[in-house]
């Protein structure tokens, strides 16, 4: 699709554009682009889009290809298909800067041009003003309630089409957001590009909290069934943490309800081997699972797909249970018939 083709406009347009045409008629006309009314709780717009009115206003033309298109179409006369062949706009545009506030039945721009030019480009004009002005509208109102906080848009998997998600990172950066995850955005207008990872590369060990009354190795057993489904005679204990090890947990990944009375965490970590079969674990052993996906990782892992602010606390961790690892190693090992068995676990459980 060319979204720049003056055949991306309504048919009304090209039946008006022909009786134009039919009757000599090619005097200036004005038109202009407003909102008639607003709801009271959303009393103001932020203009936006405009870029894209004058790019296209700028570099609209007929193609050939188009031109015999709308001659074999059937419903156009040749002389009016051929009289289109040298058009572009050559009007006038006042328009409110973007980033402006605007209210109702206040323009936010005029076109001043010969009826035919003025005529053809309405469609696109509004398709274009009407959806920046709407997003950057309502991302506004969103850095208005954030009080400071980093926005950033992730929205292109989720918009109507690509162009849309390409203008939805525009006009919500124009209206106050921090940046974009879509990365088309960046390269043509600077936007500051922000990303995680794919779940798929991200994991951790499982983990989870000390309910009162709980001993460090209960809640270990707890967790790792609710977590992995795993139960304490599938796995045996190779050696755990001397002391709690803690990390904090920065402001921005806190619940806002929780922020001044949260700080992060204190863990015990347990290296477990597991003596039971692949087959035992499930991560459908409670009514909320905590992972998508597991597989076996050789002990020393990358740290590089653990969240940042935990990766010092796993470093800590692993150099700390290598000892039960390697002692383990040196035992003699018996037979075992299941097929991954015996494969060293790590889990850890905390206090908040």
């Amino acid at each position: 699709m060319n979204p720049e083709s003056l055949l991306l406009t309504d048919l009304y347009q090209f039946t008006m554009l022909q009786a134009y045409f039919a009757r000599g008629m090619n005097e200036t006309a004005v038109f202009e682009f407003f909102v008639r009314k607003l709801p009271e709780q959303r009393n103001f717009l932020v203009a936006a889009g405009l870029e894209q009115v004058l790019d296209h206003l700028e570099n609209a033309r007929f193609s050939a290809d188009e031109l015999d298109w709308l001659r074999d179409c059937g419903r156009f006369r040749p002389d009016f298909v051929a009289s289109l062949a040298d058009w572009h706009f050559s009007g006038d545009v006042d328009a409110l800067p973007e980033g402006t506030l605007c209210f109702a039945d206040e323009p936010l721009l005029r076109v001043v041009a010969p009826i035919r030019e003025a005529q053809l480009v309405e469609t696109r004009i509004i398709n274009l003003l009407q959806f920046q002005t709407m997003i950057a509208a309502k991302a506004v109102r969103c850095v208005l309630a954030a009080a400071g906080r980093t926005l950033v848009d992730f929205g292109l998997r989720r918009s109507h089409g690509a162009e849309a998600g390409l203008l939805s990172a525009r006009a919500s950066h124009l209206a106050g957001f921090t940046g974009t995850a879509t990365v088309l955005a960046g390269k043509l207008w600077g936007i500051p590009l922000f990303g995680t990872m794919a779940h798929s590369h991200s994991w951790q060990f499982p983990q989870g909290g000390i309910q009162r009354g709980e001993t460090p190795e209960q809640a270990m057993y707890r967790e790792l069934h609710e977590e992995i489904g795993l139960l304490p005679e599938h796995v045996s204990i190779l050696g755990r943490t001397k002391d709690w090890l803690r990390y904090d947990v920065p402001t921005h990944w806190v619940r806002r309800e929780w922020r001044g009375s949260y700080r992060g965490q204190k863990q015990i970590w347990f290296l477990l081997r597991l003596v039971g079969r692949d087959s035992d674990v499930s991560l459908r052993a409670c009514d909320h699972p905590e992972f998508d996906a597991w597989r076996w990782n050789t002990y020393w892992v990358s740290l590089d797909a653990v969240i940042e602010f935990k990766r010092r606390v796993y470093e800590q961790a692993l150099n700390e249970l290598a000892r039960f690892l390697n002692a383990d190693h040196r035992r003699e090992r018996r037979p075992h018939l299941h097929e991954h068995a015996n494969r060293p676990l790590i889990e850890s459980v905390s206090k908040e």
